[in-house]
């Protein structure tokens, strides 16, 4: 080694230095002295390594064991972060107050590997479309460093919206009104204190007069912010995110509210719809939503027809893997019926299922078949703007039953009047040629629930009339005429009975005087 030569650590090779050409002898040792960026030191010769003068792939280092430190990986990974060059790093993962549930990222990741800058987010309700909209917020300004955000919502949510973005995600918002936002966008042009913000605010207080456009009162800020918003629709964008909750109210093209939706979609980078009814509206209503998440490719009704039909394979192919009611006959006859569509007969994700075709157990198989599904997702003509979850298919919601019988004894006077029932029914059962397992169903479930109460009721009420009698016990194939305070043999329970009887049910009759509690 001489003096001049770059060298490394062994045990470090991210440390690179130069040799000064000094050396100090130490107990048998040689230490050279190292000109490294931080400093000079002395480093046993046996330490140190030159380094080559052309680059080494990493595989090779890799392969001689030649690795960073974890300062190394932790600098490199800073860099990367900070050029925003991490492309499959969820910056938003662990960096709010919320609880981690994996079906909570998937419209962030939808959006993210979108040709479009939007998405509608249909989830059921309950399902927290709110924290999703969150995580967004907290992916796109750490990832793009966007610091403008506004919420619209109707006004009784604002809220609402202000406490979960602030306690959640640590963002502090102002609920404003039409005059400030107004100027908190103007702001935003020129550099002023309130060039980033995060806003809530109402659709109520936004939304445009009717007939802005050509009225001649050109008064209030509504109608001033209408004006400002169309003004600046091909301009850079004013806002880097619009947050759009209970979207369903924007279905209706012809009013004012959908008119607010398109000036402001307009100055917008990205965009959240949030609603958990779309799935269950017209086709119509969907696709003026879905034009507010990308005008461009959802622009003629009729195209999108086309799309929905093209999409029916998918849906039912979709929720059938996850009722795992396919075999792999069956599912590769869905791909071939989905493939049939123009839109779909060239779909590369499609013909890759068919090359591929599950087996059985992979048909049942949790895991495989969430990875079945994700590809037939990812198949659909409107997967990439539209995003839905049910609340079946979130495993952290799923109700775990575990019943656990409890005996509880019959004291004698119980068992005495449950043996009591159930002997009558079996006789009459014998005398009639009925089936006594159906017989015994009601009046052992009415003892099992409050056997006093069974017998006091019908010892006490009455039958009020032939009706009521007959439409409380026509309803099944077997019926039990209970006849109190002896009118067993009675003209309205005989009518009843052979009313009954006449209908194909099969009628037993039991007089409570013979059924009695001991010892009241």
């Amino acid at each position: 080694m001489e003096a001049g030569q770059r060298v490394r650590l062994i045990h470090d090779p991210g440390r690179i230095g130069v040799l000064t050409g000094r050396t100090l002898p130490r107990a048998g040792i040689i230490l050279r002295q190292v000109q490294f960026p931080e400093g000079s030191d002395f480093v046993p010769e046996d330490q140190l390594e030159s380094v080559p003068d052309t680059p080494e792939h990493p595989v090779e280092l890799l392969e001689r064991g030649v690795l960073g430190s974890a300062a190394d990986l932790r600098r490199t990974l800073t860099h990367v972060r900070l050029t925003g060059r991490l492309a499959n790093v969820l910056y938003s993962m662990d960096m709010t107050g919320t609880d981690f549930y994996a079906y909570q990222f998937k419209p962030l990741v939808k959006l993210l590997q979108s040709p479009s800058t939007g998405i509608l987010m249909a989830d059921e309700v309950g399902l927290g479309k709110t924290i999703e909209a969150g995580l967004l917020w907290t992916e796109l300004r750490s990832r793009f460093h966007f610091r403008r955000v506004l919420v619209l919502c109707p006004a009784v949510l604002r809220g609402k919206w202000a406490v979960e973005l602030r306690t959640r995600f640590g963002v502090r918002v102002d609920t404003l009104a039409a005059a400030e936002v107004l100027s908190s966008l103007r702001e935003s042009i020129y550099g002023g204190p309130s060039a980033n913000f995060a806003i809530v605010a109402s659709m109520q207080g936004l939304r445009p007069p009717k007939d802005w456009e050509s009225s001649e009162t050109k008064e209030g800020s509504p109608w001033e912010l209408a004006h400002f918003l169309r003004q600046y629709e091909h301009a850079d964008p004013l806002i880097d995110l619009l947050i759009v909750d209970e979207a369903h109210y924007m279905r209706n093209p012809r009013t004012m509210t959908s008119e607010l939706g398109k000036l402001l979609r307009g100055v917008s980078q990205y965009v959240a719809i949030l609603s958990a009814t779309p799935i269950h509206l017209r086709s119509e209503d969907l696709f003026h939503l879905l034009s507010l998440v990308d005008g461009d490719l959802f622009n003629r009704p009729n195209q999108f027809d086309e799309l929905l039909a093209a999409n029916a394979p998918l849906v039912r192919l979709r929720d059938e893997l996850q009722a795992r009611r396919l075999t792999p006959e069956s599912f590769a006859t869905r791909i071939r019926q989905a493939m049939t569509h123009p839109l779909l007969a060239g779909n590369r994700q499609l013909g890759a299922l068919l090359e591929t075709i599950p087996t059985e157990s992979e048909l049942t198989d949790p895991k495989a078949v969430s990875r079945l599904t994700h590809r037939v997702e990812s198949a659909n003509l409107l997967g990439h703007v539209l995003n839905r979850t049910r609340k079946r298919e979130v495993t952290e919601w799923s109700v775990v039953r575990e019943p656990v019988p409890e005996m509880v004894p019959l004291s004698p006077p119980e068992r005495e009047f449950y043996d009591a029932v159930t002997e009558v029914v079996r006789e009459f059962a014998a005398r009639r040629g009925g089936h006594e397992g159906f017989l015994l169903v009601t009046p052992q479930r009415q003892m099992s629930s409050c056997m006093a109460a069974s017998l006091r009721f019908w010892r006490d009420r009455g039958v009020s009339s032939d009706e009521e009698l007959f439409e409380a016990l026509a309803g099944g194939q077997y019926a039990h005429v209970l006849a109190p305070n002896n009118s067993g043999k009675s003209s309205l329970v005989a009518a009843t009975a052979a009313r009954l009887e006449h209908n194909g049910v099969k009628v037993a009759v039991l007089d409570l005087e013979q059924i009695r509690l001991r010892d009241g």
